[in-house]
């Protein structure tokens, strides 16, 4: 028997939204038309204007990057990156924000992993890494494994206060929970567009703070990058005073078209709403699985979780993926277990048949 697929992947692939998909649809009916300069730059803009609103800060400090990997490693090739320096990660990275910080190991840094515990980072074994030749300290701000929330305002000071950058990849949280750049004082974020931003992929956002603009330089010029786009016949390159520096050429304009119609339809219904309708889903799940027997590995604190819910049982995790998704339930696995991921839009119904499913699958929990 067939059944109409719920997603509960978001931490995935998010559902494409039906305004997104009529927006994508009136731009292919005029393609040639649209695809002229400078007609898609209008759409591009305020893709950028609405993800700034999300964050808390300004359209002048974001830039239209494809990727969080794109990101960090643009901004890590744009540190003054040396012998004496040194970056400070985790272990609970997904590789987009792993990999690029790695190789900086190829200018003399050194590269300190923090160890999770329980599939948690503790700030004080932050701490204990981050010194005085710390140049930056990168981190999931919600980890793709187990959903575990750092908190930014503790981090960016204890960072801070020893002169390190911080860069968050914020793929696990942004269009899930509530972010204040400005508040948390975070001086890179970066996100993709295709996870709870629920939209097309290759169409993701770099916030750089204004604190810390003046210090990068891009190390990839584009004319997206430039002072003046529209001059096509400049001898040499001066970039744009903002993070516009950081963009290169011609983006994705179907996925800015997906993204911004997504993210103008999560400034509408609110973050706060957003996010209190997620951590009250995401809460009851949890309760719910404590009673069928398994083992939640996600904090249960409020302050230290978002959209996320990762448990573990008797079963093997990726045997009930398979099995949910042939009751027509999308999760996935990673190593802390069965992920279910759940967004705003999910209806109790859904978790209903997600529990229902699990009782049938996993009896003995």
């Amino acid at each position: 028997m067939k059944h109409a697929m719920t997603n509960m992947d978001a931490a995935g692939a998010g559902s494409l939204g039906p305004e997104a998909r009529r927006a994508i649809d009136m731009f292919l009916r005029d393609w040639d038309k649209r695809m002229m300069l400078p007609s898609w730059l209008p759409t591009y803009k305020r893709a950028k204007e609405s993800f700034a609103r999300l964050i808390g800060t300004e359209e002048n400090s974001v830039a239209g990057v494809p990727n969080v990997s794109t990101a960090a490693g643009m901004v890590a090739n744009a540190l003054s990156v040396g012998p004496r320096s040194s970056v400070v990660t985790s272990d609970m990275e997904f590789p987009s924000n792993y990999y690029p910080w790695i190789l900086c190991r190829r200018r003399g840094a050194t590269v300190k992993v923090a160890k999770s515990r329980g599939f948690r980072v503790p700030l004080e074994e932050l701490e204990r890494l981050i010194d005085d030749r710390t140049i930056l300290v990168t981190l999931s701000h919600v980890t793709y494994t187990s959903g575990f929330r750092h908190d930014l305002e503790k981090l960016c000071r204890l960072s801070h206060r020893l002169g390190a950058f911080v860069f968050v990849d914020a793929h696990q949280s942004a269009g899930a929970i509530r972010l204040d750049v400005t508040e948390s004082d975070v001086d890179f974020l970066a996100t993709g567009s295709s996870k709870w931003l629920s939209a097309l992929p290759g169409a993701g956002f770099l916030y750089v703070s204004p604190k810390v603009i003046d210090k990068l330089h891009t190390f990839l010029p584009g004319w997206l990058g430039s002072a003046d786009p529209a001059t096509v016949d400049a001898e040499e390159f001066v970039e744009a005073d903002g993070a516009r520096r950081f963009e290169t050429g011609t983006p994705n304009i179907l996925g800015y078209v997906a993204v911004g119609v997504a993210l103008e339809r999560l400034l509408d219904f609110g973050m706060e709403r957003v996010e209190e309708r997620i951590l009250s889903l995401t809460g009851w799940l949890m309760e719910e699985l404590d009673g069928l027997g398994f083992d939640v590995v996600t904090p249960r604190e409020r302050r230290l979780r978002a959209g996320i819910v990762s448990f573990k049982g008797s079963s093997d995790s990726g045997v009930v993926v398979s099995e949910l998704f042939e009751r027509g339930i999308k999760v996935s696995h990673t190593e802390a277990g069965v992920r279910v991921s759940i967004h705003y839009t999910n209806k109790e119904e859904e978790i209903e048949h997600l529990l229902k499913s699990l009782r049938e699958i996993c009896p003995a929990g």
